[in-house]
């Protein structure tokens, strides 16, 4: 099994049950600002 795949089916069974919801990845989703600018500090 490789790494990222571990867990994977503890994540099916949850969905399945309803314990957890599927959400498609967007910025709505994520909460991120559309015209964010990041802010980087100076050193």
């Amino acid at each position: 099994m490789t790494r990222w795949n571990q867990g994977r089916a503890t994540i099916d069974a949850l969905i399945a049950r309803g314990s957890l919801e599927h959400v498609p990845a967007s910025r709505e989703a994520a909460g991120v600002a559309e015209k964010a600018i990041p802010i980087m500090p100076r050193y």
